[in-house]
């Protein structure tokens, strides 16, 4: 049976069950919030339970990283439409430690799309054609000054209501534990993040690759968060922002 199969199944077993009676709700989030995150598949059901998110409450927007890599891409818009069309009050982007984004390198992916059959003419005729490949595929090296930066496009993006609380939160992968970046009421960054690898050393909690049992056992070399407590800290920002204007 292959995937498909199986979900469509589900869905039919779901449907006749009239299982979707108590997820109900209309297109307004009922607590005005708009949320761009990762698309990682540990926080699928942890970040809504970690923030008490129930169906109907947030316009959820995911991609890889949380990131606004242009102005006009579609991210933007999803939240530019979430403000206006459809009253968010508040904008949470929020990243995640051992993101698959921090690091990240344009040409892994480009090596892995030639072994998957793309010919290597067609990347050179992108480039050619004025595409920054390596712009738009870039990841990051801190996802404290990810989150900063993203905050900050989000807030003086144009068609952004100024009214709209932007906030930046990091997240534990396994836990769930969330800290705070910027904090949008206040309109500033926190200065006092905390070390979260020596946090989450103490927790035994810290986030890798490694199975759940452990954790305790692993390290990180050099944990996106180590050095969020310099607020001025944006050589990841300035790159990432000279790859987007190259774009």
């Amino acid at each position: 049976m292959t995937i498909l199969s199986e979900i469509l199944d589900f869905n039919k077993e779901f449907v006749d069950a009239k299982e979707y009676g108590e997820l109900r709700t209309d297109k307004y989030p009922s607590r005005e919030i708009a949320i761009l995150t990762c698309m990682d598949a540990r926080i699928v059901e942890l970040l809504p339970k970690a923030m008490g998110i129930k169906n109907g409450d947030a316009k959820i927007i995911k991609n890889a990283g949380a990131l606004v890599s242009h102005p006009w891409g579609a991210v933007m818009r999803s939240l530019i439409v979430a403000a206006l069309e459809f009253n968010a009050k508040e904008i949470l982007v929020i990243g995640h430690t051992d993101c698959g984004m921090r690091g990240f390198e344009p040409q892994h992916l480009l090596d892995k799309a030639m072994k998957c059959g793309i010919k290597e003419e067609t990347i050179t005729t992108l480039r050619n054609a004025g595409i920054d490949l390596d712009g738009w595929l870039r990841g990051f090296d801190n996802v404290a000054d990810s989150v900063r930066y993203t905050v900050e496009k989000v807030k003086n993006h144009p068609l952004m209501p100024q009214h709209v609380a932007i906030h930046g939160l990091v997240m534990h992968p396994t836990t769930g534990k969330l800290h705070t970046v910027v904090d949008g009421y206040k309109n500033e960054t926190n200065p006092n993040i905390p070390d979260l690898l020596q946090s989450y050393q103490k927790e035994g909690t810290v986030p890798c690759c490694c199975s759940g049992d452990h954790l305790e056992d692993c390290s990180v070399s050099e944990l996106e968060l180590s050095d969020a407590v310099d607020p001025n800290k944006s050589a990841v920002a300035a790159e990432i922002e000279s790859a987007t204007q190259k774009a």
